[in-house]
């Protein structure tokens, strides 16, 4: 028995030096199992990694793709473009200066102007009208037109096209004839009542304004003017003058030069500026000047360009 039990005993002591030996040797399995685990997730973390920096490298070259095919693209569409005229634009150059333009105009209020500047053309229509309209339309600029009685189809088709291009229309008188206009006042009535009906009748609307052939200060009426400036004031009617004289009132044919210094010179110096400017066959360089006028103005700061209304400060040579 003793024996046996000895026997017992050295085997249950081999058995636990046995486990005592393949404990560390199952730590170190696990151990590299582990490591092994680690290192193949750092791998995959890896392999992650460098596909993204892969993917990111192709997203960027695409964007680069990109841009260049909008470069490419912006220099086609601003390749130089030709007017009827032969002179080259380039289309980026042209839409970026519109942009300007707008956001300047989305912050410049006309009304509250510094220097207000009032266009007017007297005697018309005539065969200018029409260019006169289209210069202005360009400029997006809107002027007065103070003109006399005509009742051909041409003329009045002008009438109607000056108010729905959204300018003011004015009289000038019927006749325009000064021994006519100025014999009396029921003579002035009469050739007032004339043109107001005229162009009432033409274009539907009722003209507010009114313009002295020769101004309010004209020397030649043979009736006290002052009998005239009340009898409109009676009837709801503002005449106007000019305070600004291009040089184009008693000579034809005056050179672009003069005109553009004479309705231009001393905008800057006044609050408002009534330019007076004539729309007759024989104005054809007053035409020639009208887009350097507008230029001009435009050029000055803190200055409008706006047509006749209401609201407009007086300008009359007597009161």
């Amino acid at each position: 028995m003793p024996k046996n039990e000895g026997e017992r005993s050295n085997q249950r002591e081999s058995r636990i030096r046995n486990d005592i030996q393949i404990v560390p040797i199952i730590l170190s399995i696990f151990a590299i199992t582990a490591c092994i685990i680690l290192f193949f997730r750092q791998y995959q973390m890896q392999k992650r990694l460098y596909d993204l920096e892969g993917q990111m490298a192709i997203i960027t070259l695409e964007m680069t793709e990109d841009s260049k095919r909008d470069s490419r693209l912006v220099d086609a569409q601003t390749s130089a473009v030709v007017d009827s005229w032969g002179t080259f634009y380039e289309d980026r150059e042209i839409r970026l200066a519109e942009i300007a333009a707008e956001e300047l105009a989305a912050q410049f209020d006309p009304e509250k102007a510094a220097h207000k500047v009032y266009l007017t053309f007297d005697d018309g229509p005539s065969e200018y009208t029409e260019q006169i309209l289209d210069i202005l339309d360009e400029y997006n600029v809107k002027a007065t037109f103070f003109v006399i009685g005509k009742e051909d189809d041409e003329s009045l088709r002008l009438y109607k096209e000056i108010v729905d291009r959204g300018h003011t229309l004015g009289m000038h008188s019927y006749s325009h004839k000064y021994s006519e206009i100025y014999r009396s006042k029921d003579a002035f009535v009469k050739d007032f009542e004339k043109i107001y009906t005229l162009l009432t009748d033409a274009t539907g609307v009722e003209p507010l304004f009114y313009r002295f052939p020769g101004g309010s200060s004209n020397t030649v009426s043979k009736v006290d003017l002052h009998i005239c400036t009340e009898y409109l004031k009676s009837i709801g009617i503002i005449y106007f003058d000019w305070n600004v004289m291009s040089g184009d009132a008693n000579t034809n044919g005056v050179p672009v030069e003069d005109l553009i210094y004479n309705s231009t010179a001393d905008i800057e110096t006044r609050a408002t500026s009534v330019v007076l400017l004539h729309d007759t066959a024989t104005k054809g360089t007053t035409v020639e000047a009208l887009p350097t006028i507008i230029e001009k103005i435009f050029a000055m700061e803190d200055t409008a360009i706006l047509p006749i209304t209401t609201s407009t400060e007086l300008v009359q040579h007597i009161n």
